[in-house]
């Protein structure tokens, strides 16, 4: 996500243009932290299925199970 991307999606938010001129910097910021926040629990979910598929799974469960774990990934973006 670069710095155009962050302010076409205020815009898509519905800011006033002139809100977005005002508060650039503070909107790449905020966008910023979190992109990084969802980032790390992404990783952390990678990292709860790296252990669980250690210690509890069969090669060929393993498969099924990451796809589960995607599928909740994607569904945390639902409002």
């Amino acid at each position: 996500m670069n710095r155009e991307d962050i302010i076409r999606m205020a815009q898509e938010a519905n800011f006033y243009e002139s809100e977005i001129s005002n508060a650039e910097d503070s909107f790449v910021h905020f966008a910023t932290l979190v992109a990084a926040a969802e980032r790390e629990d992404c990783a952390k979910v990678l990292d709860e299925m790296a252990d669980y598929m250690e210690s509890e799974m069969e090669p060929s469960e393993a498969v099924a199970w990451v796809r589960s774990k995607a599928v909740s990934i994607r569904a945390r973006g639902q409002v």
